[in-house]
């Protein structure tokens, strides 16, 4: 028996039953702007912390040496994961040259630089309302005196593991796995219909 048009097929992703942009129901601005951002490369430091400070020059901001931290220069961002890993974000097309300088640079030291592109996807949230709509899904405490700009944290998100990002007061950051992307996706619709939300790709 053929499928009905109207049953959805197993493969299509479930964020598709959400439009990508609703307008705020009570006719003001739109709360939530979402962007799917694909032109990072993701690499994955792994070194004593006393030798991740090698990069610095190369990549062009120190790697945190304290926890919850992140530190940027332009595009580039080094993320805290652990006392001695390091996510390192850089223009995807920067990715490849980096990682061979970065081999060479660190010489014999016991370090280890995986890319990790194609194994995660990047959302970008902003908004005024950006804070509220995360707080439904995430534990940790969003307050602006307790999450502010420069830190990060690893949590869930309803059930997708992220990492999270304060950007700046209502701009966020969030990296979860690619298996997860159209469920967090989803969520995210889901969750910021009340504020209004734009879904830009």
């Amino acid at each position: 028996m053929a499928q009905s048009n109207n049953i959805p097929s197993r493969l299509t992703p479930q964020s598709a039953n959400w439009p990508d942009s609703l307008p705020h129901p009570a006719s003001g601005d739109i709360g939530i702007s979402i962007t799917k951002c694909d032109n990072y490369g993701l690499v994955n430091l792994r070194c004593a912390p006393q030798d991740s400070g090698l990069l610095e020059n190369l990549f062009g901001c120190r790697a945190p040496s304290q926890p919850n931290q992140f530190s940027s220069a332009g595009q580039r961002l080094a993320v805290w994961l652990g006392p001695d890993e390091t996510l390192l974000m850089l223009d995807d097309r920067d990715e490849a040259e980096f990682t061979r300088a970065a081999g060479t640079h660190m010489g014999k030291r016991l370090f280890a630089l995986t890319t990790v592109t194609d194994g995660f996807a990047i959302f970008r949230i902003e908004g005024a309302e950006a804070r509220t709509m995360l707080s439904k899904g995430i534990s940790v405490d969003l307050h602006p005196q307790a999450f502010r700009t420069g830190m990060c944290f690893q949590s869930l998100l309803s059930h997708a593991a992220i990492t999270c990002l304060c950007l700046a007061d209502d701009s966020f950051m969030l990296i979860c796995r690619t298996s997860f992307s159209d469920y967090l996706e989803s969520w995210m619709k889901d969750a910021a219909t009340e504020y209004g939300y734009r879904l830009v790709r």
